[in-house]
C-alpha cells in the first residue's frame, strides 16, 4: 500500500512557498466562513466560471481546495449537509481542473474524504465506493517526502472500515486491517497519526475476531487499543480509545466468562462517557456500548439495578438518535435486547411489546446486507418466540422460525456467531414440534444444536446452553419415539450442562431441564435414586433463582411432580404435602406465565381429588380459586376475539368442576360466584369497555380520563385473530417493515388499558373495580326479581341445579338421573331432530315435516325426568294452577350441553295428561346473572306509552325470500294503532342500515322479521339481515335508544349459540341484552314463516293487555309471560305434537 506514481522523489524546491501560500488562502476562507452568505457567494460564483466554459479558469484550481476542505470542516462542526455537498463539489473541482500531476493526490484525498462524510450521513453506497477508489489513486500518487502521506495513508483505512461496516466484503477488512499496520510502522513515537493508527488497527481487529472468530485477533486488538488509549492521555481522540478499548475487553468476556474484563469494560466506557461533553455527538455512540456492557453484568450477576439502567441509558440512544443515523437500527435492535432481558425477568408484556416494536422498527430502517442483520433478525426471533410462550400465537412461532432461519443464512459457515445462530433456530423448531407434534421438526431441531455444540469450544460459555438445548429435545424424541437410547443420551448431556455451568446465570434453567430428563427417566425404569435426584436439581434451581422471577412457578411446578412422584412410590405425606404446596406456589406466582399458573392450579387439584387420604375441601376450593385468578390473563382482552373464544371454551371444564366441589363443600353462594366468572367471559369485556365511569370521574377524573380514550380505542381495534399480526412477503419471509400492524396495536392498548386498571385497583375503594362481581353483589334485589334463578351445573363427579331466590338464598337440588354422558346424549339427540325436521333457516315453506313426535317425546321426557322435574319438586311447584292466578316464572341458566336442549318444553307427551313444563311455570332464560342484573338496573319504570319501530324484510338480496314478513309487518301496524302506539315501519328497501340504525336510537321497542346472521367467531358481528347489508351488535351498541326495552327477534335461530361454546351465549339474544334492551324475545332454531306471524300477533295483545290493566309489576316488562300465552296460541293452532313448530321461541332477560 505504500507505492507511489510521483514523478519526482524529492520535495519540490518551492514546497515552503505553496504550503505558506495554501495556508493563508485556507486561513482567508476559515474567517469568511462563518459569513454563511459570503461563502455561498463564492461557491456560487465558483460554479458560474465551471458552467460558462471560460477559458480564464481559477489558476491551478488554487481558491477551490481550501474552499473545499473549509466547507468539510463546517459541515463536521455543524452537520449541513448542504456545505459537504459544496466541499464534494469544491474538490471535484480542482481535481479536474488541476493541472499539475504533481498536486493531483492532494486534490484526490481532499475528495475521497469529504465522498465518506456524506455517506456516514446519508447512506448512499456510491459515495463510499468512490471514496475508496479515488483515495486508492491518491496513496499510489503520494510521494514518499509528502508531509501528510500518513494522513492519506489513514484516510483509505478508514474509507475501507466504513464500506466493511456498511456492506460486510471480508477483503476491504483485510485491505483495512494491512493499511492501519503500514500507518504504524511509518508513524514515528508521539505523532498523533500513531494513536490513530493503535485505534483503527485495534477496532478492525476486534471486528475480524467477531467476523472469524480467532482469540489470537481479539488479543492483539486489546494490546493496540491499550496503547492507543495510553497514547491518547489529553488528547481529545481519549474517550474514542477508551469506548473501543472496552468494547473489546465486553468482547473477551462474552468468549471467556472473565468477570475482571467486564469490569474493566465498564469502567473505561463510563470514563468515555464522562470525558465527552454533553453536547457532543459521539457521546450517544459511547453511551450505547456502556449499556451493552452494563446489560451484561445484569446478566451475570442477575442484577435488576443494571438492567434499568441499561435500559435508561437506550431509551435516551434511541431517542437522540436521528431515524436518518446508520446507527439508528442498531440502537433500536438493542433496545429491543434490553426490553425482552426485563420481560424474561419480570414478566411484564408490555416491555415484551415494546421490544418487538423497537426490534421491527430497526430491521425496517437497516442497509440491506448489512452485517449485524443476521444478529438483529436473531434478536426478534427471540422475542417472538418468548410472546408465543407467553400467548400462544401461532403467527408468533411462524414468524419466530423466518426470523431464525434468515439469521441463520445470512451468518456464513466459519462465522463465530453461526454456532448461535443454529441453536436458536433448533429451539425454536423444537417449540414447533411441542406444537404440532411433527417428528420432521424435532429431528431438526436436534441436528441444528448438535451442530451448533459440535462447533463450539468446550471452553465456551454458550456450550453449556446448547448442552442442555440438547437434552430437552432428545428427551422429547424420547417421549414420542420411546427409544431408551434418547433417555440416557438427554440425561447425559444435561449433566453436562450443569457441570459446565459453574457460576453461570443460567444454570438454574439447566438444572431444571436435567431434573425433567432423570424424572422420565425414573417414570421408565422405576428408578427411585433418579426421582431424588431430580428433586435435588429443582431444588437448586429454585434456591439460585429470586422469588420474583418468572421462572420461579416452572421450577416449583416441576419439583410439586417430582414430590407428587415420589409420594406415589413411598406414601409419604410430607411428599404429598411438598407437592401440594408447590403447585399452589406456581399457581399464585404473579409474574408467571398465565398458562403455567394455569397448569399449576389444574394439576394441584388432579393430586387433592386422586388421593383425597390427605386433602382438605378447603385446600381443593384453594385450588379451584386459583383457576379464577388467572381466568383473564387466559382469555385476555388482547388476544384477538376468535382467540379469546377458543381460550373460554377450554375453561368450561375448569368452571364447571370447581362448582362442583363447591357444592360438595357446602359453599352454594361460592358455587353461584364461580359458575358466573366463568360464563359470557367475552360478553363481560365487551360491556366492560362501555361501562360509564361516573363514579370514577367524580373522584379521579384524570384516570377517568385515560381509561375512556383507551376503552375507546379498543372497542374499534378488536382483531379476529392474531394471523393479521404481520404480514408476508412472496419468498414466505415476515416482513418486518410493517410494525403497524392491527394484532399489534391491539395488543398495546390492552397493556395499557391494564396498566391503567391496576393503578384504578390502588385508589381506595376502587380495588375490585370493574372485577367479577362477588355473590353477594351478584344476589338479586327482592323487591324487584320475580322468581328464582336456576343454574344447572353438568360434572362427571356430579349434577346438581342451584336454585337463586330474590334476596340471595341459595338452594341445591341433586341431580342424580342427570349425568355428562347423559347430558351431552341429549343435546346429540335433540340437534338430531332438529336436523330432520329441517329448520335451518326461517322460510316461507312449510316446517315440520320430518318431525317424528315419538323421536322428539323421547327427548322432553328425559330432559323432564332428569332435570326439570326434580327442580319444580323441590320448589314445590308441580301443582297446577286452576285459577287466574298467574304462573310463578323461572329463570334458567343451564351450563355446558343443555344451553341447546329446550328446559321450557320438557314434559311427558306421550300421555295426554302427563307434565309439561309449560303448565307449571313461565320459563325465561338468561345468558349470565350479570346480564340479568343489568337489565333490574336498567328498567326504572315502564314505559306508558312504548314508541315500536317495525323492521321487516320479505325479499332480502341474497337471502331466501320471506313473504310472511310483510303481512307480520302489517299486522303488527294494526294492533299497534288499535292500541294508539306510535310506531315506524321500515319494509323492505326503506329498511336499510342507516335506517334501521336512526330508528333504533329513537323506539323503546323493536321488532325485527328479518334473516338473522349468527357470527359464532365473533359475537359482536352477529348481524340482522337488511336491504343493504348486515346491521351488526357491534354497530347496534353504539345507536340503541338509552331506554330500549324490549326487542322482538322473528328471525332464524337468535338464540341458537355455539355448540362448541356454550357458555360464551354467542346469539343475538345475549346480544340485544347487551346492547341495553331489558327483555329479548329470540329463537333456539329455525322458525317457519306461517308461525311467526301467529305468534307476533297473540305475543303483542297479551303484552299490550297486561300493561292497559296494570298486571306487569316493578322491574318487569311482562315479556316473559305475553310470550308464554302466545306460544300457547300456537301450541293450540299447529297441535302439541308438533314441538318444533311451537317451542323455538324463548324469552331472555325480564
Amino acid at each position: 500500500m505504500g507505492a507511489h506514481a510521483s514523478s519526482s522523489s524529492h520535495p519540490p524546491p518551492d514546497l515552503a512557498e505553496r504550503l505558506a501560500a495554501y495556508n493563508e488562502r485556507l486561513a482567508k476562507i476559515r474567517q469568511r466562513i462563518g459569513d454563511k452568505d459570503d461563502i455561498e457567494d463564492v461557491c456560487s460564483a465558483l460554479r458560474r466560471v465551471e458552467k460558462s466554459g471560460s477559458s480564464r479558469r481559477p489558476p491551478k484550481a488554487a481558491p477551490l481546495r481550501p474552499l473545499g476542505v473549509a466547507l468539510y470542516e463546517r459541515f463536521e462542526r455543524l452537520g449541513v449537509i448542504e456545505d459537504i455537498d459544496d466541499a464534494i463539489w469544491a474538490s471535484r473541482s480542482a481535481a479536474e481542473l488541476g493541472t499539475e500531476e504533481s498536486e493531483r493526490y492532494v486534490w484526490l484525498h481532499d475528495l475521497g474524504k469529504s465522498l465518506r462524510a456524506r455517506f456516514e450521513q446519508v447512506g448512499d453506497a456510491q459515495d463510499i465506493h468512490e471514496s475508496v477508489t479515488v483515495l486508492r489513486r491518491a496513496v499510489e500518487l503520494t510521494p514518499d517526502w509528502y508531509p501528510d502521506r500518513l494522513a492519506h495513508l489513514n484516510s483509505l483505512g478508514n474509507s475501507l472500515h466504513a464500506r466493511f461496516d456498511s456492506l460486510g466484503d471480508p477483503q476491504d477488512l483485510e485491505d483495512a486491517i494491512l493499511t492501519y499496520r503500514r500507518v504504524i510502522e511509518l508513524t514515528p513515537d508521539g505523532y498523533t497519526d500513531k494513536l490513530a493508527g493503535y485505534h483503527n488497527l485495534g477496532s478492525l481487529l476486534q471486528k475480524r475476531y467477531k467476523r472469524f472468530g480467532e482469540l489470537d485477533d481479539l488479543e492483539q486488538a486489546i494490546s493496540m487499543q491499550r496503547r492507543a488509549a495510553k497514547l491518547a492521555d489529553a488528547h481529545p481522540a481519549k474517550p474514542a480509545q477508551l469506548n473501543g478499548l472496552g468494547i473489546s475487553l465486553h468482547t473477551r468476556f462474552v468468549r471467556l466468562n472473565d468477570l475482571e474484563d467486564l469490569e474493566e469494560s465498564i469502567r473505561v466506557h463510563r470514563r468515555a462517557v464522562d470525558l465527552t461533553p454533553a453536547n457532543h455527538p459521539d457521546r450517544i455512540g459511547w453511551l450505547q456500548f456502556l449499556a451493552v456492557s452494563v446489560d451484561s453484568r445484569s446478566q451475570q450477576l442477575d442484577d435488576p439495578k443494571d438492567l434499568e439502567e441499561a435500559i435508561k441509558i437506550m431509551r435516551h440512544v434511541t431517542e437522540r438518535t436521528p431515524d436518518s443515523h446508520p446507527a439508528k437500527a442498531d440502537r433500536l435492535h438493542f433496545l429491543g435486547v434490553v426490553l425482552h432481558q426485563r420481560f424474561r425477568r419480570t414478566g411484564e408484556l408490555g416491555d415484551l411489546e415494546e421490544a418487538i416494536i423497537a426490534q421491527r422498527k430497526g430491521l425496517g430502517s437497516a442497509l440491506e446486507g448489512h452485517p449485524m442483520n443476521s444478529d438483529w433478525f436473531n434478536s426478534l426471533g427471540r422475542s417472538l418466540q418468548s410472546r408465543f410462550r407467553r400467548l400462544g400465537e401461532p403467527a408468533d412461532l411462524d414468524e419466530a422460525i423466518s426470523m431464525h432461519r434468515r439469521a441463520v443464512d445470512l451468518t456464513p459457515e466459519g462465522h463465530p456467531d453461526r454456532p448461535g445462530q443454529l441453536n436458536n433456530l433448533g429451539t425454536i423448531l423444537s417449540v414447533r414440534f411441542d406444537r404440532l407434534g411433527e417428528l420432521g421438526d424435532l429431528d431438526d431441531a436436534i441436528a441444528n444444536v448438535r451442530a451448533a455444540a459440535n462447533l463450539t469450544p468446550e471452553e465456551h460459555p454458550s456450550k453449556a446452553t446448547m448442552l442442555s438445548n440438547l437434552g430437552v429435545m432428545l428427551r422429547e424424541r424420547f417421549i414420542r419415539l420411546q427409544e431408551p437410547r434418547d433417555l440416557d443420551d438427554s440425561v447425559a448431556v444435561s449433566r453436562r450442562a450443569v457441570e459446565s455451568s459453574a457460576n453461570d446465570p443460567q444454570l438454574a434453567s439447566r438444572l431444571n431441564n436435567l431434573g425433567n430428563s432423570l424424572r422420565k427417566r425414573a417414570e421408565l425404569r422405576k428408578e427411585i435414586t433418579d426421582v431424588d435426584a431430580a428433586i435435588s436439581a429443582y431444588e437448586r434451581a429454585i434456591d439460585l433463582t429470586p422469588d420474583e422471577h418468572p421462572n420461579q412457578s416452572i421450577w416449583l411446578l416441576n419439583l410439586g411432580w417430582a414430590r407428587c412422584e415420589r409420594y406415589r412410590s413411598s406414601k409419604n405425606a410430607d411428599d404429598y404435602h411438598a407437592a401440594v404446596s408447590c403447585f399452589m406456589k406456581a399457581a399464585t406466582h404473579p409474574q408467571s406465565i398465565p398458562t403455567s399458573r394455569l397448569a399449576a392450579a389444574e394439576d394441584c387439584i388432579w393430586l387433592l381429588t386422586t388421593f383425597p387420604k390427605h386433602s382438605t375441601q378447603d385446600s381443593l376450593l384453594a385450588a379451584h380459586a386459583c383457576v379464577f385468578g388467572v381466568v383473564p390473563e387466559i382469555v385476555w382482552l388482547g388476544h384477538g376475539i376468535q382467540r379469546r373464544y377458543s381460550e373460554s371454551s377450554r375453561l368450561a371444564g375448569f368452571i364447571g368442576a370447581a362448582a362442583a366441589a363447591a357444592v360438595g363443600a357446602g359453599e352454594l353462594g361460592q358455587a353461584v360466584e364461580w359458575l358466573e366468572a366463568g360464563r359470557a367471559l367475552v360478553w363481560a369485556q365487551i360491556l366492560a369497555l362501555r361501562t360509564p365511569l361516573d363514579e370514577l370521574q367524580a373522584v379521579h377524573p384524570k384516570l377517568a380520563d385515560e381509561l375512556r380514550s383507551v376503552q375507546q380505542e379498543l372497542r374499534q381495534s378488536v382483531p379476529m385473530s392474531s394471523s393479521q399480526g404481520y404480514h408476508r412477503s412472496e419468498d414466505g419471509i415476515a416482513d418486518v417493515h410493517k410494525d403497524g400492524s392491527t394484532a399489534d396495536r391491539h395488543r398495546g392498548l390492552a397493556i395499557q388499558y391494564d396498566n391503567i386498571m391496576k393503578k384504578i385497583r390502588r385508589c381506595p375503594g376502587f380495588e375490585d373495580f370493574l372485577r367479577p362481581k362477588s355473590f353477594k353483589d351478584l344476589v338479586l334485589p327482592s323487591e324487584l326479581a320475580k322468581g328464582p334463578v336456576v343454574f344447572i351445573n353438568v360434572h362427571p363427579t356430579r349434577c346438581d341445579a342451584l336454585v337463586l331466590h330474590p334476596g340471595g338464598d341459595v338452594a341445591c337440588v341433586p341431580l342424580p338421573g342427570l349425568s355428562t354422558d347423559r347430558a351431552l346424549k341429549l343435546r346429540a339427540l335433540w340437534t338430531s331432530q332438529l336436523r330432520g325436521a329441517g329448520v335451518r333457516v326461517r322460510a316461507a315453506l312449510h316446517i315440520g315435516g320430518g318431525d317424528d313426535f315419538t323421536y322428539t317425546a323421547r327427548v322432553l321426557k328425559f330432559t323432564w325426568e332428569w332435570i326439570v322435574q326434580p327442580i319444580l319438586q323441590s320448589l314445590q311447584l308441580l301443582t297446577e294452577n286452576s285459577s287466574d292466578e298467574a304462573l310463578p316464572l323461572i329463570t334458567w341458566c343451564p351450563t355446558g350441553p343443555l344451553t341447546q336442549v329446550p328446559l321450557h318444553a320438557a314434559g311427558i307427551y306421550t300421555d295426554p295428561l302427563g307434565p309439561r313444563t309449560f303448565n307449571y311455570v313461565v320459563s325465561s332464560y338468561t345468558p349470565s346473572l350479570s346480564a340479568l342484573h343489568r337489565s333490574y338496573e336498567g328498567i326504572t319504570k315502564q314505559h306508558p306509552d312504548p314508541r315500536v319501530l317495525i323492521v321487516t324484510q320479505p325479499a332480502t338480496p341474497k337471502h331466501s325470500p320471506l313473504p310472511g314478513t310483510k303481512a307480520e309487518g302489517i299486522r303488527l301496524q294494526e294492533i299497534l294503532s288499535h292500541a294508539h302506539i306510535d310506531r315506524e315501519l321500515l319494509n323492505h328497501d326503506q329498511a336499510t342500515i342507516d335506517s334501521v340504525s336512526a330508528g333504533m336510537s329513537k323506539y323503546a321497542w323493536v321488532h325485527l322479521a328479518c334473516h338473522g346472521v349468527q357470527h359464532p367467531d365473533d359475537a359482536t358481528k352477529s348481524a340482522f339481515a337488511l336491504y343493504d347489508g348486515h346491521l351488526t351488535l357491534s354497530t347496534l351498541m353504539s345507536t340503541a335508544a338509552s331506554d330500549a326495552e324490549l326487542a322482538f327477534l322473528s328471525a332464524c335461530q337468535t338464540a341458537t349459540g355455539d355448540e362448541n361454546n356454550p357458555e360464551e351465549a354467542a346469539h343475538l339474544a345475549a346480544g340485544m341484552l347487551a346492547v341495553g334492551f331489558k327483555g329479548v324475545v329470540a329463537t333456539m332454531w329455525s322458525i317457519g314463516d306461517r308461525e311467526a306471524p301467529v305468534v307476533v300477533e297473540a305475543y303483542y295483545q297479551r303484552l299490550l293487555e297486561m300493561r292497559e290493566c296494570g298486571g306487569i309489576g316493578t322491574g318487569r316488562t311482562g315479556a316473559a309471560y305475553a310470550l308464554h300465552e302466545a306460544v300457547r296460541v300456537l301450541r293450540e293452532k299447529v297441535g302439541e305434537n308438533k314441538v318444533v313448530k311451537w317451542a323455538p321461541f324463548v324469552h331472555f332477560g325480564i
